[in-house]
């Protein structure tokens, strides 16, 4: 769907879980990945565990730096976990 997407001139924004999926949908074309820590865990219905924060980081720089290596300028973004809040953002503009 992705590889159609892109054919067709349309921005494709796939969320990925590992940077084997960040690899293979970068092959295929993607503009942006999200790469997606699970379910938020803030607000009144937010997953009550979740992924630390350092470990959100590390696995968001593997997915980045995967992407990264077949295509240059592709966009990583990050959502899910403990990753809650705007204020939060300079954890990960660092790479």
């Amino acid at each position: 769907m992705i590889a159609e997407a892109t054919k067709m001139g349309l921005v494709t924004t796939p969320y990925r879980f590992n940077a084997d999926d960040a690899i293979a949908m970068t092959q295929t074309g993607a503009d942006t990945l999200v790469a997606y820590m699970e379910l938020t865990t803030s607000g009144k219905i937010g997953a009550r565990t979740a992924k630390t924060l350092e470990a959100c980081v590390d696995e968001i720089q593997e997915i980045r730096d995967a992407a990264v290596a077949i295509r240059e300028d592709v966009i990583v973004l990050c959502h899910g976990g403990p990753i809650a809040r705007p204020r939060m953002r300079s954890t990960f503009s660092k790479a």
